[in-house]
């Protein structure tokens, strides 16, 4: 009995906690919401046990066409639906591939994803026309210029996984790039968190990680290089070797070894990318936390 007491006792600590956490963001958020698009984003968040604080879900002004108002648009980041199927312990390994035409555009993106319960593989495929975002001149915004593999691939992940799981992850919200209400058209500028994302505490571990990431000063001034020339599919590959790292140690050497591209993309990639590392190195942290 008591030991069923316990279990309750932290099942409600941690709905407490990310109720604390929801209102806590959505109390920072830079525009208006309606009390039942609140009540939504927090029952979410405590559903699935997501925190926005931790990058898993967010608040994003969308727009509601048919009352043509601003409305509180929930998504979560891509990462999501892989931390949830590998919970699940069912997971047996996934893969990704791209298809695209004689001109080398991308065409379509297939996951291909493995169960341990089942007997046959589940394959799902994308189509760049269908999600790729566009102004209102027809021409592709920068994220789907620049990177279309990586979105694409994002896209595909999402949708595998939402589909070969759908016990665990039915109801979880969908990404950005799966939704057309969100204001993305860049002449009223990109959609994004509106929110400043407050600095936690570190750690003696999170700085022991962090000193990994720190370059050593050469001695000697390097001489300049020449640019480092990029392809859409190098910086697809290096978004998911970060994301695919299993410590600190591999996580800061592919980091190392990538990043002369990484001082060459544009700044927009670059930030997306250190923000990939950095929710990476959060997760390994947490492990390495869990374990202690």
């Amino acid at each position: 009995m008591s030991n069923e007491l316990t279990v309750m006792q932290k099942k409600q600590i941690a709905t407490q906690d990310f109720e604390r956490s929801a209102n806590e963001y959505l109390s920072m958020l830079g525009f208006k919401y309606t009390p039942d698009e609140a009540k939504k984003f927090l029952e979410i968040c405590q559903a699935f046990q997501l925190n926005p604080f931790k990058h898993e879900i967010y608040g994003i002004k969308g727009w509601d066409s048919e009352h043509g108002k601003d409305i509180l648009t929930i998504i979560v980041g891509y990462e999501s639906y892989l931390k949830r199927a590998e919970r699940t312990q069912l997971l047996d390994g996934w893969d990704k591939s791209v298809e695209k035409d004689e001109n080398g555009n991308i065409m379509s993106a297939t996951i291909t994803i493995y169960r341990k319960d089942r007997k046959y593989p589940f394959k799902h495929t994308v189509y760049f026309n269908e999600f790729a975002r566009r102004k209102k001149d027809g021409s592709l915004m920068k994220n789907w210029a620049t990177m279309p593999v990586f979105m694409l691939e994002k896209v595909v992940i999402a949708q595998g996984f939402r589909m070969c799981f759908p016990d665990e992850m039915g109801g979880l919200p969908y990404i950005e790039e799966e939704i057309q209400e969100i204001i993305l058209n860049e002449d009223k500028g990109n959609a994004k968190p509106f929110v400043e994302m407050p600095k936690e505490k570190v750690t003696e571990k999170e700085k022991v990680i962090d000193a990994e990431f720190t370059e050593q000063k050469s001695n000697e001034k390097q001489k300049a290089k020449e640019p480092i020339t990029f392809t859409e599919e190098a910086i697809a590959k290096v978004f998911t070797d970060i994301q695919a790292s299993v410590n600190a140690d591999e996580l800061a050497k592919i980091w190392k070894e990538n990043s002369a591209l990484i001082k060459g993309v544009p700044a927009e990639i670059k930030k997306q990318l250190t923000e990939c590392k950095d929710v990476q190195k959060q997760n390994l942290t947490s492990i390495l936390t869990a374990e202690a």
